[in-house]
């Protein structure tokens, strides 16, 4: 009779955990990151500012989806129109560029991704000017 108990008593704690694919989360699983596959939602309300010293940088930010098991952000980011290639992965929801230089235009994106490495949609493009800090020419759309 012990050894029935504790044969159950392992099962059970076995499938609690997800370990035997039966995670309460069907999405999810926040314990062991089985069967996960869902990406997560974009992120939102991607801005950019453009910061003058002794060579400009540009400070993106952005707001964090809803995901309890968001792991990252990649940066995607493009220059005078050339090809959009990941330029930094961040743990935070925020990331300073400080490879810029004055009158390129960059464009960004960013992506959240999940423990299980699921990556979520890329978010709208912005653009900014690295202008000159004499004249104040720079924007961001």
């Amino acid at each position: 009779m012990r050894k029935r108990m504790n044969i159950l008593l392992a099962v059970t704690v076995l499938a609690t955990l997800g370990v035997m694919g039966c995670g309460s989360d069907s999405n999810n699983d926040s314990v062991t990151g089985v069967g996960d596959t869902v990406a997560p939602a974009a992120v939102g309300n991607l801005s950019g500012q453009v910061k003058f010293g002794s060579s400009p940088t540009v400070e993106l930010s952005w707001k964090s989806g809803p995901e309890l098991d968001l792991d990252s952000y990649n940066i995607y980011r493009s220059e005078n129109g050339g090809p959009s290639v990941m330029v930094a992965s961040v743990p935070a929801a925020r990331w300073t560029d400080q490879s810029t230089s004055r009158g390129s235009v960059y464009m960004y994106s960013v992506s959240a991704l999940d423990t299980s490495q699921n990556e979520g949609a890329l978010t709208s493009t912005s653009a900014i000017h690295v202008g000159d800090a004499t004249t104040g020419k720079d924007s961001v759309d």
